[in-house]
């Protein structure tokens, strides 16, 4: 019952880290047949949220900041593509979502090592086993019947994610954008600048 109320909650992919839990063993009987309900908010949280919603449009503005910061850094690495937003979208960059390009899943695999390794947490969609919000339709088995979705499966396989805390500075950005490039770099075999 305590695992299935933690995958339940929202802690799909941070089970794992949670203080209470049961063995891991128990989680991989439900990992895969629960759903995120991200029933997560207590009084205590909305509380602590209500006030900061006056200053809403100004952190996403700073989210947005930072955003082009690291975007402008990765699109000069060759291998890495950030999709293009339209000129009419409005967005909030809490994330940055990019794709790598012209690599084997397995290097893909190092790059993102690597990277964390350096201290730059990716949040990698093609693993075969979901890790830190970044599940795939294959791992859904509350759904009972997918589809083969292959296009989608070779988007995932190398859609990587990084979360962007307003704690970073406009620096901490281009030192993220400067680690990711190094790290292409050296995993993916050649210069990975345009």
């Amino acid at each position: 019952m305590i695992a299935k109320t933690i995958l339940y909650s929202g802690s799909d992919m941070l089970y794992d880290r949670h203080l209470s839990r049961p063995g891991l063993e128990v989680f991989e009987r439900y990992k895969k047949i629960i759903p995120n309900y991200s029933l997560r908010m207590t009084n205590l949280q909305a509380a602590l949220v209500r006030p900061q919603l006056r200053n809403l449009d100004k952190q996403c503005e700073r989210w947005n900041e930072r955003y082009v910061a690291i975007e402008a850094e990765l699109n000069g690495i060759e291998c890495i593509r950030v999709p293009k937003r339209h000129e009419k979208e409005k967005y909030v960059g809490s994330s940055i979502q990019f794709n790598v390009e012209g690599a084997p899943k397995s290097r893909v695999a190092l790059f993102v090592e690597e990277c964390g390794r350096r201290g730059v947490e990716i949040k990698w969609f093609g693993r075969d086993e979901p890790v830190g919000y970044t599940s795939s339709f294959e791992s859904w088995r509350y759904i009972a019947a997918l589809p083969v979705l292959k296009r989608t499966k070779s988007i995932l396989d190398f859609l990587c994610d990084i979360r962007i805390p307003l704690t970073f500075s406009i620096e901490d950005c281009r030192t993220i954008a400067a680690v990711i490039k190094d790290v292409a770099h050296s995993c993916f075999g050649r210069d990975a600048s345009n």
